[in-house]
This record gives C-alpha cells, sequence and structure tokens, in this order.
C-alpha cells in the first residue's frame, strides 16, 4: 500500500499543481483582457467627447458668441483631458492639429487642416480597434467648415 502511495503521491500533487496553475493562468489573462476592454471605453468615451466638442466649435463659429465660448470651454477641457488617456500617436496628431487650426497660426492652410483631422480620428480609431486594417481606415472622411464665409 505504501509503495502505490508513493507513486500516487507525485502524480495527483503535480496534477493538483498544474491545475491550479492552469486556473492562476486562466484568472490573470481574463483580467488582462477585461481592464484592456475598460480602457478602450473609456478611451472610446473621451475620444467621442473631444469629437464632439470639436464639432462644437464649427457649429459655434455660425454668429452667436455666447454658443461659441461654451463650445471652446468644453473643447478645451476635451484637449487638456486628452493628455491623460490619448495614446502617444493620438496627442501628436492632436497638437499638431492644434498647431494649425491656433488663432496664432498665420499661415493656417484648410487642405493641412483637413489631413489633420483625418490623421487624428485615424489615430483614435486605430488606438481603440489595434487590429483594424489599414484598408479600412481609408474610409475615414471628415466634413468640416467651409473655407470662406458665404455671407
Amino acid at each position: 500500500m505504501s509503495d502505490t502511495v508513493a507513486i500516487l503521491w507525485p502524480v495527483l500533487s503535480s496534477s493538483l499543481l498544474s491545475g491550479l496553475g492552469a486556473g492562476w493562468l486562466t484568472y490573470l489573462f481574463t483580467l488582462r483582457r477585461e481592464r484592456e476592454a475598460d480602457w478602450r471605453k473609456m478611451k472610446f468615451e473621451q475620444y467621442q467627447e473631444f469629437t464632439l466638442a470639436f464639432s462644437g466649435i464649427i457649429e459655434g463659429r455660425n454668429g452667436d458668441s455666447a454658443v461659441l465660448a461654451a463650445a471652446l470651454r468644453r473643447y478645451a477641457d476635451a484637449y487638456n483631458s486628452m493628455q491623460i488617456i490619448a495614446s502617444p500617436r493620438v496627442l501628436e496628431a492632436m497638437i499638431a492639429l492644434q498647431s494649425e487650426i491656433s488663432e496664432k497660426n498665420a499661415n493656417r492652410d484648410y487642405d493641412n487642416e483637413y489631413q489633420l483631422v483625418d490623421r487624428l480620428f485615424k489615430a483614435m480609431r486605430s488606438d481603440i480597434h489595434p487590429k483594424l486594417a489599414k484598408a479600412d481606415m481609408k474610409l475615414l472622411g471628415v466634413i468640416g467648415t467651409p473655407k470662406s464665409d458665404p455671407t
């Protein structure tokens, strides 16, 4: 009987350790996946707020100074919040766009502005969906303000 126990003990203990190890690894991988999903959700919400704030500035340019002031405050809050959550690629695209659309930029180029907005949106999409194919990114297009005021 003791020979049987001596043979079974290492087998049982290694099986038990293997089971515990597999369970622990499964738990860790699941936890990591859940955290990544939560992080992507948080990024999506922040990117959505930034996009809505940016669009609000365009809408606020229609002449109502109170609407424009509120839109600029919302945009500033969203822009500053992006510094916390955005990936380096998104931050680079966002800073390039901000430099282009700044009132301090005397050489503003609307064609370049559209390209920079497109680059920013693509960076945000690839940050949220890292496995997105590059071919899918070509489908993006941005609608902006007219180059000159029709009034």
